[in-house]
Parts: structure tokens; C-alpha cells; sequence
């Protein structure tokens, strides 16, 4: 650092340094002016030194925890169509690491880099390349996604959204496909790791299936463990409904049912304007009759007038009697017969 000697003393000088403090230093025939170079005190060095040691080793510590939060596995995102892979996936939803677990999914991913992608994105392009691959053109086809975390809360939501990710993608090809989803512990991720399957058809093998792993079920296409699952599931529906006294139920008979329930939901609406037609009718018709006492039905007055009216006939000894059947049978008023005597 530069300093300017002020004075100077037998063998000593005090100089002003350019920080403005003042050192005193060996007189080397220096005068009074002088401007000359003075050396930083070995303290003051390795005081200085230290801090820029200190700061780095924090700068270094913050990006090695940055680093180390971003190489981290988060979650075990498995994927199965019938090629199965499993995605590693930071805190940061990029994917860090994709593991083909199967010689199909080796070849379908050949060349598709998914690494530092967003976990959305990687499901995406992973389906597309499956689509194009040929694994739904084959009618519906089954895909299997799950997801394992130390928080089954975030892993569930996770799952959740790479479910309707796939949902989207195959729309966009006009193919329909069954997704299953769920969310698996970590011991499965190793077990399945162990046995060189995914966690997802671990998973359907041992809590769907209840079966233990073996060659035909770890390489048999998802579609038919799929299948197999819901065969099962309805034949312990109809053993239940044969040990229960019931008869049991044809898979055409639920299909019925199903097919009943959705149409009686459809005229649900047309079925409660009918029904509220008819109470505002009978409400109207209340209103509109007469109580029995105020007012009597026609038929009953033209009863009532014929019985007063009506006369019991009498023979008339006056009218002539016919040979056979006695007095005439011409009706006879009293209007017909003159205040003299006879017609």
C-alpha cells in the first residue's frame, strides 16, 4: 500500500498510508515527502485472508447443499404400459434418473434424453414414444403409474396429476386407456429394484393379485394382470352373493343392472316434472269441486223430481176393459178426463 512519509526521526519515519492510518517504519534514508510502498502487517494478512476463506466456505456450503437438494432422489415415479421404467425425481420435480426396467423399455426409450426434464413433461414424451411404439393400438390398453415419497400426502397428489397427464396425452390420439394409480412404500421401491421389476407391477401382483412374484406374473403384459385382477374380483363376487343363499350373478346380468341404473338416472329429471304435473292437477281438481252438502249432483235431482211426480196407478172402474187384459193400457192423467163426465 502507498504511504507518504511525514518525518522522520534518526532511524525511524512515521508515514500516512493511503487508508489514512499511520505506521512507523525503518528509516531507510527516506526525507520528509517521500512517497514509497509500506507492507501490510502479517496479522492484518492472515485476518484478511481468513475472511475470504470464511466467505467461500459458505458460498461453498450453500452450493453444496443446493447440489446435493438437487441430485437427491425425491420420488419413485413408476411407469407401466408393458415396457416398465422408473423415474428418480428431485425436490424440484425434475426427473435425475430414468431406469428402463425391461428390454422393451430399454428399446422404446432408445435415444429420448428425460434427464433434468420436468416430471410432467418426462410422463408425456414417454407415453407419446409408447403410442408411436404400437402399445395402444390394440383396442384399451392398461397403464400403471405410482408414486413413493416419505410424505404419502405429496406422493398421492403427485400421482394424481401424472394420472391426468396421461389421461391427456392419449386423448391426444384419439386411443382410450385404463390408468391405475396408487402410492408405494419404500421398501416395495427396493424389493422391486431387488427383483428387477417396477414398483407399480410389484404392487399389482401382491396387494391385487395376492400372488408372490414369480417368472409368468413379473413378465406377463400389464393388460393381462389387469384382466386376470378383474376376473378374479368377480368370481369372489358370485361365490359371496352362492354363500349368502343368492343366485349367482352373470357378468350380463350386472352389465344389465349398470346399463338400467344409467338410464333410470336419465329420466331421473323427466320422471319428477311427470310426478309434479300430476300434484299441481290433483290441486286443481280439489279446488274445483263442490263440497257433497252445498250442492246436489244433477242426477240426483232428476231422481228426486221423478219420484214426486210419479203417481201409483190405479185401475179406473169407469174405463173399458179389454178382453184379455182387463182395463186399457193407455196411460190415464187426470188432464185426460173432462170435469163433466165421459169423452
Amino acid at each position: 500500500m502507498k504511504a507518504v512519509v511525514m518525518e522522520v526521526r534518526g532511524k525511524r519515519a512515521a508515514a500516512l498510508k493511503d487508508d489514512g492510518t499511520m505506521v512507523n517504519i525503518k528509516n531507510k534514508d527516506f526525507s520528509q515527502g517521500d512517497i514509497i510502498m509500506v507492507k501490510e502487517p502479517k496479522q492484518v494478512m492472515r485476518t484478511r485472508f481468513a475472511a475470504i476463506i470464511a466467505v467461500a466456505a459458505v458460498f461453498l456450503v450453500m452450493m453444496s447443499a443446493g447440489v446435493w437438494a438437487y441430485v437427491t432422489p425425491q420420488y419413485h415415479i413408476s411407469l407401466d404400459v408393458n415396457p416398465g421404467m422408473v423415474l428418480e425425481v428431485n425436490r424440484f420435480e425434475r426427473v435425475i434418473g430414468v431406469d428402463p426396467v425391461n428390454e422393451e423399455a430399454e428399446t422404446v426409450l432408445e435415444g429420448l434424453n428425460l434427464n433434468n426434464q420436468r416430471i410432467d413433461d418426462a410422463i408425456s414424451r414417454a407415453i407419446a414414444r409408447f403410442v408411436d411404439a404400437g402399445y395402444f393400438s390394440e383396442g384399451d390398453q392398461n397403464v400403471a403409474i405410482t408414486s413413493s415419497s416419505q410424505n404419502d400426502e405429496r406422493a398421492n397428489q403427485l400421482t394424481e396429476r401424472l394420472r391426468n397427464v396421461i389421461d391427456t396425452e392419449v386423448g391426444k390420439y384419439g386411443v382410450t386407456a385404463e390408468i391405475r394409480s396408487g402410492v408405494t412404500g419404500h421398501e416395495m421401491v427396493q424389493e422391486a429394484k431387488d427383483l428387477g421389476i417396477t414398483p407399480g407391477r410389484l404392487n399389482i401382483i401382491t396387494n391385487l393379485l395376492g400372488e408372490d412374484p414369480d417368472d409368468e406374473n413379473m413378465g406377463a403384459p400389464i393388460k393381462d394382470l389387469m384382466k386376470r385382477f378383474t376376473e378374479d374380483k368377480g368370481a369372489h363376487g358370485r361365490a359371496r352373493a352362492e354363500a349368502a343363499g343368492g343366485s349367482p350373478r352373470s357378468d350380463a346380468d350386472e352389465d344389465d343392472e349398470n346399463e338400467a341404473s344409467s338410464e333410470n338416472a336419465d329420466l331421473g329429471p323427466d320422471n319428477a316434472k311427470r310426478k309434479a304435473d300430476e300434484a299441481n292437477d290433483q290441486e286443481d281438481n280439489a279446488a274445483a269441486e263442490t263440497p257433497a252438502g252445498d250442492k246436489k249432483a244433477p242426477e240426483a235431482d232428476a231422481q228426486e223430481d221423478n219420484v214426486t211426480e210419479k203417481k201409483p196407478e190405479t185401475p179406473n172402474d169407469d174405463e173399458p176393459l179389454d178382453e184379455d187384459n182387463g182395463p186399457s193400457d193407455r196411460p190415464g192423467k187426470p188432464d185426460d178426463v173432462p170435469v163433466g163426465g165421459r169423452p
